[in-house]
């Protein structure tokens, strides 16, 4: 997708980043605008401009296994998720805290989203990215469900038999597996709530046989729709100042990801920042002298 940028230089820029793609930026099915600030708008933040928009199982770099992760997780977590009801839910969990999966995070706040875009080990690495996009697709809980029941399930890479086999009901349309998901996840979590995020699943089916026969694989997102032209581009020379604005305004690693480590991050950032910023005015003054 060629997309249309904006280099944003502070928050402030940002934010009228936001409300500007209040305006003109999807079309409903009947051709009407829709408005960018309606509660189905979601933002996703990159550290680099230059990833795909895949979820983490899928990128170019990552040679994980998904279902060797999954099991791996379920067993050595399995007190901590041994309350949650569904294959989707343990997933979502298991993303939360950092497991590679199919699902790829967006939020429901901006500034979420800038933070993500800023928050990477090597601030000076790569600019960052804020993409947007207007959920107007139906959510579908049971083919979520019967993706991860797969995923978790089977151990092979592919699996060539009767789909009916798999989902036990001869009504379910296989098609529906063909297509990405978007997914309001359960607040199972306290990550959940403070990220007001959601996700986006990569689809399980590709290919469908002349003999009713189909063919699942673990390929990521070939292409996304569920995201607008434009983009906020985020240049790396700035995103300790842009994290340390955001703190202000009380997003840190502390209150997105939660727990003492996050908070203990957070803390120890925010000096370093300080540290930073007095010794570059130490340098500028020395300069002008």
């Amino acid at each position: 997708m060629e997309y249309n940028e904006t280099i944003i230089n502070s928050v402030s820029e940002y934010l009228i980043w936001v409300k500007q793609t209040n305006y003109c930026i999807v079309k409903a099915d009947d051709g009407t605008q829709i408005p960018f600030d309606q509660p189905e708008i979601y933002y996703r933040g990159q550290s680099c401009k230059c990833w795909d928009l895949k979820p983490s199982v899928f990128r170019e770099n990552s040679c994980s296994d998904e279902n060797a992760l999954l099991k791996k997780a379920t067993l050595q977590l399995w007190n901590e998720i041994s309350t949650l009801r569904s294959y989707l839910e343990k997933d979502i969990f298991f993303q939360h805290y950092g497991l590679s999966t199919r699902l790829l995070d967006v939020t429901f706040n901006p500034l979420i989203a800038l933070y993500m875009s800023c928050y990477d080990d090597n601030k000076k690495s790569c600019d960052g990215a804020v993409y947007c996009g207007f959920r107007t697709e139906k959510k579908d809980d049971r083919i979520a469900e019967l993706t991860m029941k797969y995923v978790f399930e089977n151990e092979l890479q592919t699996c060539d038999y009767k789909f009916q086999h798999f989902t036990n009901d001869e009504n379910v349309n296989v098609k529906l597996f063909q297509s990405p998901l978007f997914i309001l996840p359960p607040i199972n979590n306290p990550r959940i709530e403070a990220q007001n995020g959601a996700f986006i699943m990569a689809p399980l089916v590709k290919e469908v046989k002349e003999d009713g026969c189909v063919l699942f694989n673990r390929d990521g997102l070939e292409s996304t729709d569920f995201f607008d032209d434009r983009r906020a581009i985020i240049p790396s020379e700035y995103k300790a100042d842009f994290l340390h604005e955001l703190s202000v305004y009380g997003i840190d690693s502390g209150t997105i990801y939660k727990g003492v480590e996050e908070k203990i991050k957070a803390i120890m950032m925010e000096e370093k920042w300080k540290e930073d910023y007095l010794k570059n005015r130490i340098i500028i003054t020395e300069t002008k002298l």
